[in-house]
């Protein structure tokens, strides 16, 4: 009985012979592609809970999906491999939670080391007072970003006269 395996670089066959577990290393003419192991979590980002969901991998330039994985429900662990030299995104949507997409730059891919990206999603509120709470701190945020605004117009208006009151000096 002969089982072979290559590792995701490509560069190490894996085989097993007579119930023994060899490894050797292939000759940089017949590598394959070489690939990356992205490796992650789909957790609930409250309680730590895993969740069951579906991970989608698309070419970040093409938009073309690569791969649709079922990650282990029991703990919420995936794996994908993708080959070298692109970048991605993987996205993962569950219906009581809100969608969440992570990049993978191809600049992020620069070794056969496993490429931990672990998904923490928040549940949608459903609850009237949750929906509510929430409203009000995007009021919150929204306010301090208009604050901040407006503090560097008038900074920026107060260099414009500075400048004008030196010129006419």
């Amino acid at each position: 009985d002969l089982f072979v395996s290559i590792s995701p670089c490509g560069d190490l066959m894996y085989y097993v012979t007579d119930g023994d577990i060899f490894t050797t290393t292939i000759p940089e003419s017949l590598r394959p592609i070489r690939s990356a192991t992205i490796q992650g979590f789909v957790l609930d980002s409250l309680s730590g809970a895993p969740l069951e969901a579906k991970i989608v991998v698309k070419n970040k330039e093409t938009d073309q999906i690569i791969s649709v994985l079922d990650n282990n429900a029991s703990d919420g662990r995936y794996t994908a491999i993708v080959p070298f030299g692109e970048s991605y995104t993987l996205s993962v949507n569950i219906p009581e939670y809100f969608n969440k997409v992570t990049p993978l730059l191809s600049e992020q891919i620069i070794d056969c080391n496993t490429i931990p990206i672990d998904f923490k999603l928040q549940k949608i509120p459903t609850e009237k007072e949750e929906i509510v709470k929430l409203a009000l701190n995007s009021d919150k945020n929204q306010v301090l970003i208009d604050e901040q605004r407006l503090a560097a117009e008038k900074l920026k208006q107060e260099q414009l006269e500075l400048e004008k009151a030196q010129k006419l000096a």
